[in-house]
């Protein structure tokens, strides 16, 4: 199983979009140019172009909505390790996760913000040019409507279905963590999507037709399965590991770290505006690294994140060592292990049974 795991998850370099680095699911590359060979087979050269220019777009919006989410982890001083784009989607892979609900808002919402801006961007070039006299080339129309009709698609689809991990599920989570415990929130939603994908399943495979979604199709449905087992392990996580390290309200009372990380975004994005808008300060550039010196390891790359746990749970004795090594057990989906460190846990703790 792990072999298949990982021929699937395979991605190959596609270098760095500001900055960051860009991976290319291998899948995603190979079924781009066998559409695009169909439909040169099938349709001839003018096919194949429409084809082409239709994934371009597609997946040129979902790097965009991706690059929506890395800025909203910029702002609240989380790292973005890279960005993967897959043949179900894209996403941007964060060091750590939003401290309180008020900064998921800000990472999560800045996607289909994108996405939404794009769309209106798209509809008004549609409406310009349908107010041409004489039409206009194909090599015009189709681009302009598929930038219109793919983001407004991609915006409904992402925040109409309240399942993990599509950012409607993440906002609606969000948003009535700033009233009720997030735990129940998490849990209610991850049971609610899990049942909503089983029956868009259902849907599916009975051919039909719904708004939005359409009458489904593999695709979709590896979606409602993603969907299903994302929402499965949202559900395990919530037994050792807190959603937010800070349960802030929209009240008077602020918590700590949630006030540290809405001011850096506000910092950054007023600093933001200030070089996009004219007259603004230009961004300083960024200094070249250093030369490495000789025999000196060569820096890490990708994800910083690395799982090192214990082989006996019965030799640690310090509670913050355990929680940690919790979390990332679970993280890793090997609650196996993490069931064992929690039963530790607990005796270290006195079996009070508490899980910071």
């Amino acid at each position: 199983m792990e072999f298949w795991y990982k021929l699937l998850t395979f991605s190959l370099p596609a270098g760095r979009v500001g900055g960051i680095p860009l991976r290319l699911n291998w899948l995603l590359a190979f079924l781009a140019v066998f559409y695009v060979v169909q439909a040169l087979l099938a349709g001839g050269p003018v096919s194949a172009a429409m084809v082409a220019m239709g994934l371009a777009i597609l997946y040129g919006s979902i790097l965009l909505h991706e690059l929506g989410h890395a800025y909203g982890m910029y702002l609240v001083g989380i790292s973005v390790s890279e960005i993967h784009l897959t043949p179900i989607g894209g996403v941007a892979v964060g060091e750590d996760a939003p401290p309180s609900p008020r900064t998921e808002l800000i990472v999560v919402g800045l996607g289909p913000a994108v996405s939404a801006a794009l769309a209106g961007i798209g509809w008004l070039l549609h409406l310009g040019v349908r107010s041409i006299e004489g039409g206009v080339p194909w090599f015009v129309s189709v681009p302009v409507q598929a930038l219109a009709w793919i983001n407004t698609g991609l915006l409904l689809f992402n925040m109409l279905l309240p399942i993990f991990p599509l950012d409607g599920a993440k906002i609606l989570r969000a948003s009535l963590s700033l009233k009720y415990p997030s735990q129940r929130v998490t849990y209610m939603l991850a049971n609610a999507g899990i049942g909503l994908s089983i029956l868009l399943l259902f849907a599916g495979f009975l051919r039909i037709n719904l708004p939005v979604i359409g009458s489904g199709g593999p695709v979709l449905w590896l979606i409602f399965l993603l969907g299903i087992q994302s929402c499965w392990h949202t559900l395990r996580m919530l037994e050792f590991d807190r959603v937010y390290s800070s349960e802030d309200t929209w009240g008077d009372r602020s918590v700590h770290l949630d006030g540290e990380a809405m001011a850096l975004a506000r910092a950054r994005f007023l600093a933001t505006l200030g070089r996009v808008l004219p007259g603004g300060t230009p961004r300083p550039k960024a200094p070249r690294p250093a030369a490495r010196a000789a025999g000196a390891p060569a820096p890490r790359k990708g994800p910083a994140k690395v799982i090192a746990i214990a082989p006996d749970p019965e030799s640690i004795d310090d509670p913050a060592q355990l929680a940690r090594l919790i979390r990332e057990a679970a993280d890793a989906e090997d609650f196996v292990l993490a069931q064992k460190l929690k039963r530790r846990l607990d005796q270290v703790r006195g079996g009070s049974g508490t899980q910071g």
